[in-house]
């Protein structure tokens, strides 16, 4: 019996009964009374009807996912997102405790394993907390010592990076050794930087002697934004700072005699084939092949980048998918290519593995020599998957190689989780997979009987569909680090994609071959001229109306939410999909709509920048303008004004001196809020003298009060800005008591409430 039958058995009964009593009714010739019949409703019926079919169409649209082979995608999934729980958590979750929970739920799930949907169940549970669980170890294996206050230092280091840029050349020392015995810190890593005339001859793992004056890491920007103290802590950091003077080699015999390690000598490598490179072929072009080569991106300038990002570009700087199959696909065939010419070694050896071993080695060199970013991490496991089923005479499922890469990368470093590359990257790949592996019209033209042009319309129509599908994947992520996304990217990449593919990549894999003999000259000219197109193309498209738009900043939910409907849509094979998509999306949308109140007042970590919102358009504070935090700022506030018309028209509303920056901040208050920003602490007291509505903002230490105890000014300095770093203040809402300290009480004041950089409770980078 189907179950449409079975919900229709009771209003069968109930008719048989009424039936039967009106015929006794008659039989026996009484009075015929119907009273009220309880007959079945055509509405009622038809809404059991329709709920039993969604209650049916449910249960098999859940029961196929849960067979499906990408239900193990889920895995990595639920694993990052325990990562960014992890992060989001107000305070140090104990990681006995969750090593203890984490082993329960593992019982668990082998005492579950033949029951499927509860195996399912816990097996998703072991990821999520297993991804907490293994980012608390992290941060407990990590434990940088981060510098606690600024100050300068006479050290030694071992040279472990080296990037030269236009006027400035950054350094990373490791194994730091201070020389004053007043400090005594111990210290990690430390990144420094100093302007080029003054270090000339430094080569990595150079001992080397330098005078540097040395601060924290800063926080975000803005609150909310991406943290420069967090990531620091995970890759070593104790501290950031300035050469003092020059760098002196230290002649120690010693250390000399010591050997380097194999990460230095491959640092010192791709160092020595970057400057090779940029001798060969100058300028920006030079700056674009060491970057896609060997990873090294510091030779390129603010214009090209900025001009690659507006052209939807700026992707084909971060080695990834594209480059790693373009490499090994190059091997693979010249490798199977040869083989061809010789029927010898046809007929006895098994050419396809052959190739297959030379392309793995290829793209662990290129791993290598890249720098191992995650994305090309990504890239690497997937490819050497791929190519390890070759071998193995085994299929090599696409979706399942992804899942299995991602698991590798958050086992072996959790926060890469944070990072735009792997969010980026990941992303792209879901989604590419996702649409690549349905066919249809791209293979359809492209196939191996059809005619030239078929064939090269299929592949304008794969690029036009990659960059599409890779655009709408990654653009939540764009818009939460970034703040922006092109406009313009599918022409950028329709213009620039089938140059790299075609005439940049191969011409970098045979200079990468032949640079050992000092044969690199020809294809490196080849890349050259591939590379000017793709800096002419992107030049163009940047700079049409529009290029660029600024979005604004998003909450972390909102982002999570659009991910997760892009997830749902590539990851599941039923019409489910679409239902939790468009709910998840519907949710993200009302989120955004509700949280449209921007802040009046932005204060960087180190107080240099003091910026004033005005109905969407950024005043900045500062004789000296920061572009890098400028940046930051108007993307999130979507202010999509140059950065020149910002600073002029700041420049005109503001006043500055040598002592202090002022504005006025005029909100309907009377009188209206005076900003004063100061430089000298003597003109601490002046500033006291007008102090009715008056904000007084420092990167240096201020007195807490002003002479006159009757003034009464909001005070931020370098030691309240340690406590939260950057602050943004926004209007003031009714309900915002009890206040989290004496500064937030004080802004209230004024009509605004604040928000801080850093937790009230600190974590471990903080």
């Amino acid at each position: 019996m189907s179950r449409a039958q079975d919900n229709n058995g009771p209003i069968e009964a109930g008719l048989q009964a009424e039936t039967g009593r009106l015929t006794a009714t008659i039989s026996s010739n009484q009075p015929l009374f119907l009273g009220r019949i309880n007959l079945p409703q055509r509405g009622s019926l038809a809404l059991s009807s329709a709920l039993a079919s969604v209650s049916g169409a449910l249960q098999n649209a859940v029961g196929q996912e849960l067979g499906s082979r990408d239900a193990f995608a889920w895995f990595p999934v639920l694993a990052a997102l325990g990562v960014l729980i992890y992060y989001a958590l107000p305070v140090e979750p104990s990681l006995l405790a969750f090593l203890m929970l984490s082993l329960a739920v593992a019982l668990l799930a082998v005492a579950l394993r033949n029951k499927h949907g509860s195996l399912l169940l816990a097996t998703g549970l072991l990821a999520l907390i297993g991804g907490i669980t293994l980012a608390a170890w992290q941060t407990h294996r990590v434990d940088t010592t981060l510098l606690k206050a600024a100050g300068t230092y006479q050290l030694l280091g071992t040279v472990s990076r080296v990037q030269r840029g236009e006027k400035r050349t950054r350094v990373d020392l490791q194994s730091i050794e201070l020389l004053d015995a007043s400090h005594q810190q111990s210290l990690g890593a430390l990144q420094l930087s100093g302007y080029n005339k003054h270090i000339i001859d430094i080569r990595i793992g150079d001992r080397v002697m330098v005078r540097a004056r040395l601060e924290p890491f800063s926080g975000p920007i803005i609150p909310g934004g991406y943290d420069f103290r967090r990531a620091g802590y995970f890759k070593g950091f104790s501290a950031r700072g300035y050469i003092l003077g020059s760098i002196y080699p230290d002649f120690d015999p010693l250390a000399a005699a010591k050997p380097m390690s194999f990460a230095l000598q491959l640092s010192t490598l791709r160092q020595n084939i970057a400057d090779r490179i940029v001798q060969i072929i100058p300028g920006q072009s030079g700056a674009l092949a060491a970057a896609l080569l060997v990873g090294d991106r510091s030779r390129i300038n603010d214009a090209t980048k900025e001009a690659l990002r507006g052209a939807g570009l700026a992707h084909i700087l971060a080695i990834s998918g594209l480059h790693m199959a373009l490499v090994t696909s190059l091997i693979f065939g010249f490798i199977r290519l040869v083989f061809a010419f010789s029927p010898y070694l046809v007929s006895r050896y098994n050419a396809k593995k052959i190739a297959a071993v030379f392309a793995l080695v290829s793209a662990l060199a290129y791993l290598g020599l890249s720098g191992s970013a995650v994305s090309a991490q990504r890239a690497f496991v997937m490819a050497a998957i791929f190519l390890i089923a070759i071998l193995c005479d085994r299929p090599a499922i696409t979706q399942r190689n992804l899942s299995i890469a991602a698991c590798l990368i958050i086992f072996l470093n959790p926060n890469a989780v944070l990072s735009p590359g792997f969010q980026m990257s990941f992303m792209a790949s879901v989604g590419l997979v996702a649409v690549f592996r349905k066919g249809g019209l791209v293979q359809t033209f492209g196939a191996s009987n059809h005619s030239l042009p078929r064939k090269a319309f299929a592949g304008l129509a794969s690029i036009a569909l990659t960059s599409i599908v890779a655009g709408a994947a990654t653009a939540p992520f764009a818009i939460y680090h970034f703040y922006q996304t092109a406009a313009f990217g599918l022409l950028g990449n329709l213009v620039a994609m089938p140059v790299v593919a075609l005439l940049i990549m191969p011409a970098g894999v045979v200079a990468m071959l032949l640079l050992p003999l000092g044969l690199a000259a020809a294809p490196l000219l080849i890349m050259e001229y591939g590379l000017s197109l793709v800096v002419s193309v992107s030049g163009w498209v940047s700079s049409l109306d529009g290029a660029m738009l600024r979005v604004g900043m998003q909450s972390g939910m909102v982002i999570t939410l659009l991910a997760l409907s892009i997830l749902l849509l590539c990851l599941l094979r039923t019409r489910l999909k679409y239902v939790l998509a468009s709910a998840a999306v519907t949710i993200a949308i009302v989120l955004s709509s509700a949280n449209t109140q921007q802040p009046i007042i932005l204060i960087a970590p180190n107080a240099q920048m003091v910026a004033i919102n005005e109905d969407g358009e950024l005043k900045i504070l500062a004789r000296g303008k920061n572009k890098f935090v400028s940046r930051i700022w108007l993307g999130a506030l979507a202010d999509r004004r140059e950065l020149t018309q910002v600073f002029e028209t700041s420049k005109a509303a503001s006043t500055c001196t040598k002592a202090a920056c002022i504005s006025e901040l005029n909100r309907g208050q009377n009188p209206p809020i005076t900003i004063i920003q100061i430089k000298r602490v003597e003109f601490f007291e002046e500033a006291c003298r007008n102090a009715e509505s008056v904000i007084l903002i420092s990167k240096r230490d201020l007195p807490e009060q002003c002479p006159d105890t009757t003034q009464n000014p909001l005070i931020i300095d370098r030691s309240s800005l340690q406590n939260t770093g950057s602050i943004a203040f926004f209007p003031l809402e009714t309900n915002t008591e009890p206040f989290e300290n004496d500064l937030a009480k004080h802004a209230a004041t004024y009509g605004f409430q604040i928000q801080t950089a850093h937790p009230k409770i600190k974590r471990p980078w903080n």
